[in-house]
């Protein structure tokens, strides 16, 4: 089965009446028939889409803001092969919404993040509209033969880093640390601007090309936005084997503040 057969039998499965059967032996059966087959299909993308974010997390090496994050289901409660199909297509919509936005400021002409985005992840949380609590993804940065990172995470205040976490000296072991300061964006609003530190390699070596620069703002209903494009293709303070880093990143402080603040970087459903 190609991606297109799988979309569109994912599609399906969301999509289905769930109104009054009619009473009609024969028509039970074939339908009973096509739910299986439904849920089978809805449990296999489910199944490849955890895969997929649990490789991107090991690869990546993107930060969980939120120290709770969502609890397996209760005994008995599983979350159903239909819910799973119609989590993974509100994350990749969503994802796709705020990955134009961003792209629209500071890659207008898509010279730098070209080809597939990198892998998304959300951290999930059934009060929210949608589902979502938190959301995180990535698009390579390639520029003058090196790979950079433009990194993007929009979350509401209970899944957020705290600026005092996220401007603190150490934001965790592993990750690098971020240097912030106040300002304001081309229409006043209240940013906070920064800089990322350097990563080194295991024998404590430091890439020449690495760190980078990031905007984070507090919308006025409370969620964080926070967009970065680094130098290189890594958040963690010591990395191996990574690829060429890009030397300076063709985007402005003023690029990455116009994303940040632009109204439709927003996990409330639109």
């Amino acid at each position: 089965m190609n991606e297109q057969d799988l979309r569109e039998q994912m599609e399906i499965s969301v999509g289905t009446d769930l109104g009054q059967p009619v009473v009609d032996p024969a028509a039970d059966i074939a339908r009973g028939r096509r739910r299986l087959r439904r849920r089978r299909v809805a449990s296999g993308f489910a199944a490849a889409t955890s895969v997929a974010a649990v490789a991107a997390l090991g690869l990546q090496f993107l930060p969980a803001f939120s120290g709770d994050r969502t609890a397996p289901p209760a005994a008995g409660q599983p979350m159903s092969a239909r819910d799973a199909a119609t989590a993974a297509v509100v994350q990749e919509v969503q994802t796709q919404k705020l990955s134009t936005v961003v792209r629209r400021h500071v890659d207008p002409t898509g010279a730098y993040t070209v080809g597939k985005r990198e892998e998304a992840f959300t951290t999930k949380d059934a009060s929210k509209p949608l589902g979502i609590g938190a959301l995180t993804f990535t698009h390579e940065w390639k520029q003058d033969g090196g790979v950079g990172l433009l990194w993007v995470s929009v979350a509401y205040p209970d899944h957020a880093p705290a600026r005092t976490k996220w401007c603190g000296p150490r934001f965790t072991k592993d990750l690098m640390a971020v240097r912030c300061f106040d300002t304001k964006d081309a229409n006043g609003r209240p940013v906070v601007g920064g800089s990322a530190g350097s990563v080194a390699n295991s024998k404590g070596v430091f890439y020449v090309k690495s760190g980078g620069q990031f905007a984070r703002y507090e919308r006025p209903d409370g969620q964080v936005v926070i967009i970065a494009v680094l130098r290189m293709k890594s958040l963690k303070r010591v990395a191996d084997d990574l690829p060429e880093g890009v030397t300076a990143p063709r985007v402005t402080r003023e690029q990455l503040y116009a994303a940040a603040t632009d109204p439709a970087m927003t996990l409330a459903e639109k």
